[in-house]
């Protein structure tokens, strides 16, 4: 996965500041990290979903760890 293009995208193409960008690319890894794997695919939400850790956050912190997946989807398309 290459966060720094990911990053680099968010700026230009979505026109996001930079320190925008580099949040969504902390909340992408923290994705992986509670997925356990560095993929990020169209699997990633119902993992995501489905773990424990994810269920005890905030709506507020979910609400953006899917976003940086969606993004990262869109990154990819």
């Amino acid at each position: 996965m290459d966060y720094q293009d990911f990053e680099k995208w968010l700026i230009d193409t979505k026109k996001m500041q930079s320190r925008s960008a580099k949040d969504v690319k902390y909340r992408l890894k923290r994705v992986s990290t509670l997925v356990g794997t560095n993929i990020i695919d169209e699997n990633t939400l119902k993992a995501l979903d489905d773990s424990k850790e994810f269920r005890e956050c905030t709506s507020f912190v979910k609400s953006q760890l899917r976003r940086s997946v969606i993004l990262y989807s869109e990154f990819l398309g």
